[in-house]
């Protein structure tokens, strides 16, 4: 966080030794800045992270938290050893941060640091004072009073959540014992720090042992309950028998009032659970996000969820008069996760299905786009495999976004051959780059597509970024895709002409925002084994974004050059002043509604400078929402619409922290680190995976759980 004037006085101060105590200042404040902007740990100086003011030594160790290298990360175990929490809790995070190929020591480090706090904790018998005046030497840290993620406000960090969250991200067995072992401690709070971080944990590896498990079960089976133990289960795949208890423990946490996190442990545990996520989904008194999650998830639970799903929708959508009013209520983003949770039906329930999918057409909209998703929704599972349906030819415009989704979801579903073929050629050759693109994508699953490598050689020839880079992609995840189909002995060779194609793609200069699109052509021809196209990777050993560097090292690796060193510090974006006050951001929409968002400095300064900016500039008016997963995140700021595009010019550096989302958090979307251009995204729930992976920048208010894609911001004010 940015020092706030409270952490900043005028005057001077003493500590405990009567020395003076000179306050960071606003060109200290700068520097260290822009010392983290750039990635230089040499610009941050031994004498700010020793200083006997905290706000300096907080400075000077978030920066090498962001910094997160090889130096930064020797310079940060040292910080761990600071009596202040908040440098504490920034040195933890950036250990986490800097640990990847030094996890065992970092693990080891971390642990003992927490086991000195917490006898620090224990032996105080009245909590110190968190945040002690800038210049006097702090109390030992206290433990956390609340689980971090029902922190709304509060952009202090903390010790035991970052030191939690470091755990998690270097792992190992040492690091989810410790967390384990948290899991019984008698201070405050810690019990929900450490569920919250094997919940990132098990989010990143896909499993927990045994011993954990039941631990976890045990917290969340307390009096009171603990529902945020139940979190880690929604990554994981339970045997039987765990699987029967956390549908026993989900049940009595929901009776209990809880929500999202029993929800999402449920949906893991089998048909079983179908009747519990249906008596969530219909219940009005649960909050929205939770009913949300609970339609989603009757959809990954085969014969019984569909059965439940079914008479969810017969119930909230029984009659074309309840659709229609739902149109312009909450409720609509419900229905249309209920229908799109559905597998095609049966015959028995394709009379309620055919009509949704004949759901008169308002006028108005948002009211109209709407009734074009639900009514394509419905009409793709009445089509089953058939792509030329009646039903689907009719529930949108011809050639529309909205229908060229459902008709993509149809083809999908079947092997494209024959007429199939013919028509998903169509669509790769659609105006719409998000139609072009989705089909395309539709490779991933299709290796029988025939024309293939024409589709992909013209992909890449394209000049959208997102059509050349979701090309590149799908040649990076399976190269046999470049190999002539219709060639007598496929597969020996790639094309002549999608090589061709392939090479001037990534000879193509390119504005700096394109991060992805680079890093994915360099992936694609690493893996099609060019290597007469080294000379062209190896100068990105010297471009300023460490992902694009990543890459580079990664592809000359592959294509037998292991001496490239692509190591640079990153160049970054002038800063000459840093924001102190909060922003608000108006959004007018579709319908005369209005949200609104709270952009805070003290969270990352140069992010909020940069999208104030934007919308300054009208750049986010007459943008959509071009991606809303209900109950899960809304994102917008791409003018394009496909999720590859955002404001030109050099991506921001990421200034992230181990700060929680939580409900309705903004955040700055990515395609890795340092790549954010202006795409932002809003949190409909509690998920914390997000946290420390994406730049927290403020907090979102209204209603943003009713939204769907395709709404427009009309205007965006900054006040």
């Amino acid at each position: 966080m940015i020092v706030s004037s409270a952490d900043s006085p005028s005057r001077s101060v003493t500590d405990d030794d009567a020395r003076p105590v000179k306050p960071l200042s606003a060109e200290q404040r700068l520097a260290l800045t822009l010392a983290e902007q750039r990635r230089d740990t040499g610009a941050v100086p031994m004498s700010a992270l020793e200083s006997p003011d905290v706000a300096t030594r907080v400075a000077a160790t978030r920066a090498l938290a962001r910094i997160a290298d090889a130096s930064a990360h020797t310079l940060l175990l040292a910080q761990l050893r600071d009596p202040h929490p908040e440098v504490l809790g920034w040195a933890a995070y950036g250990v986490g941060e800097s640990c990847a190929g030094r996890e065992y020591a970092a693990v080891r480090a971390l642990a003992t640091r927490a086991a000195s706090l917490s006898l620090a904790v224990e032996s105080t018998a009245k909590p110190p004072t968190p945040n002690p005046p800038t210049g006097g030497k702090p109390a030992p840290a206290s433990a956390p009073s609340q689980p971090a993620q029902n922190k709304q406000a509060d952009h202090r960090v903390e010790p035991w959540p970052a030191l939690a969250g470091a755990l998690a991200r270097c792992g190992g067995a040492e690091a989810e014992a410790t967390l384990k072992a948290w899991l019984r401690s008698d201070i405050p709070g810690l019990r929900a720090e450490a569920a919250l971080s094997l919940t990132r944990l098990a989010a990143r590896t896909r499993e927990l042992q045994a011993d954990t498990q039941v631990k976890l079960l045990e917290r969340a089976a307390a009096q009171p309950p603990l529902e945020v133990a139940l979190a880690p289960f929604a990554h994981l795949t339970p045997s039987a028998a765990v699987a029967k208890r956390v549908r026993e423990v989900a049940s009595t946490v929901l009776d209990a009032g809880g929500g999202g996190y029993a929800v999402q442990a449920l949906v893991r545990c089998g048909p079983e659970a179908a009747g519990e996520l249906h008596r969530v989904a219909l219940d009005p008194k649960r909050p929205m996000n939770a009913r949300l999650l609970a339609a989603r998830g009757l959809g990954e639970l085969a014969g019984p969820g569909q059965e439940a799903l079914r008479d969810a929708l017969s119930q909230l959508a029984s009659t074309p008069a309840q659709v229609t009013e739902a149109l312009t209520g909450p409720s609509f983003v419900l229905i249309l996760e209920l229908v799109r949770a559905l597998a095609p039906p049966r015959a028995a329930g394709e009379a309620a299905l055919a009509r949704l999918a004949e759901l008169p057409m308002p006028e108005a909209q948002p009211a109209k786009r709407r009734a074009e998703m639900l009514r394509c929704a419905a009409a793709s599972r009445v089509a089953n495999t058939r792509s030329l349906h009646p039903a689907l030819l009719a529930c949108a415009p011809a050639g529309s976004l909205t229908q060229a989704r459902a008709v993509l979801e149809v083809l999908d579903r079947a092997p494209l051959e024959r007429a199939r073929n013919a028509r998903w050629l169509e669509l790769t050759e659609s105006k719409d780059r998000r139609v072009r693109q989705a089909a395309i994508d539709l490779l991933r699953t299709h290796p029988e597509a025939r024309g293939q490598v024409n589709v992909l050689t013209a992909a890449l020839a394209a000049k959208e970024p997102g059509t050349v880079a979701v090309a590149a992609q799908v040649l990076a995840s399976d190269p046999a895709r470049a190999s002539d189909d219709e060639a007598e002995q496929p597969g020996l060779a790639a094309s002549p002409a999608l090589v061709k194609a392939l090479n001037a793609a990534l000879d193509r200069k390119r504005d700096p925002s394109e991060v992805e699109t680079i890093a994915s052509l360099i992936d694609a021809t690493a893996a099609l084994k060019l290597t007469d196209r080294a000379a062209a990777i190896a100068p990105y050993c010297e471009h300023p974004n460490p992902m694009l560097r990543a890459r580079a090292a990664a592809a000359l690796a592959a294509l037998g050059d292991r001496r490239a060193r692509c190591d640079r510090s990153s160049d970054a974006r002038s800063v000459s002043a840093l924001p102190s006050a909060k922003v608000t951001i108006e959004l007018s929409l579709e319908g005369a509604r209005t949200l609104s968002l709270t952009l805070d400095p003290a969270l990352a300064p140069v992010a909020v400078q940069h999208v104030t900016e934007l919308v300054k500039r009208g750049f986010y008016d007459g943008v959509a929402l071009h991606r809303v997963v209900p109950g899960f995140v809304v994102q917008f700021g791409d003018p394009h619409g496909d999720g590859y595009g955002g404001a030109e010019g050099e991506p921001l550096r990421c200034e992230t922290s181990p700060l929680p989302f939580g409900v309705l958090g903004v955040g700055l979307a990515l395609s890795g680190r340092d790549t954010a251009t202006g795409q932002l995204f809003v949190t409909l729930g509690e998920f914390p995976r997000l946290d420390g992976a994406y730049p927290l920048i403020g907090r979102a208010h209204g209603d943003w759980l009713s939204l769907t894609e395709g709404e427009l911001i009309l205007k965006a004010r900054a006040k």
